[in-house]
């Protein structure tokens, strides 16, 4: 670690300098953290994010995850989308967990799996990214593999149109499989 990346790095504890993203898209910073030392690493395409910045865009995080939060009468609603998505991740370490230190030295390796809303996939799962995997990347030696499946299923067929579009998007994306059937 060079000597900036030190100051950059005690910097990145505080909430009085600077927040930090791995990039930004649109209007939404990838990877963005604020008064918490998680970055992966610091190098040149660290973003910088002033104070005042990056306490606004925290807050509103904050207040949107807020607001995304089911309330009991939501849960009918998104419980008949038809759609779900699991994710499912592991990585191999050599960094230890909490425990006995007999135990500690035994934990090389992680897997956890979940189902994520199809409605709001996208933004749990820059959730999961950002509060779960980097904090293995942010580790040296630790190999992360995430694998996605996705599960759709409709009461009625599939038409014709549906299926081409899903599944060339599936081949531009490289899936490993991509099928459709007939169900039970």
């Amino acid at each position: 670690m060079t000597a900036s990346n030190g100051v950059l790095a005690a910097g990145s504890d505080s909430r009085d300098f600077f927040g930090f993203a791995q990039g930004k898209e649109e209007d939404r910073y990838l990877g963005f953290t604020y008064g918490k030392r998680t970055l992966p690493f610091f190098d040149s395409a660290l973003l910088l994010i002033e104070a005042v910045t990056a306490a606004g865009y925290a807050e509103a995080q904050r207040a949107a995850k807020e607001a995304a939060k089911p309330k009991p009468s939501d849960t009918p609603a998104t419980a008949t989308t038809g759609a779900t998505a699991r994710v499912e991740y592991s990585a191999k370490s050599t960094c230890t967990t909490s425990g006995s230190a007999a135990s500690q030295a035994t934990k090389k390796h992680f897997f956890g799996s979940i189902e994520l809303d199809a409605i709001q996939a996208k933004r749990q799962f820059a959730d999961l990214v950002d509060e779960v995997v980097l904090q293995f990347t942010s580790r040296p030696g630790v190999k992360v593999r995430i694998a996605v499946e996705i599960q759709a299923e409709a009461a009625a067929v599939f038409d014709d149109g549906l299926q081409r579009a899903v599944k060339e998007n599936c081949n531009v994306l490289r899936f490993k499989n991509a099928e459709f059937d007939e169900g039970e």
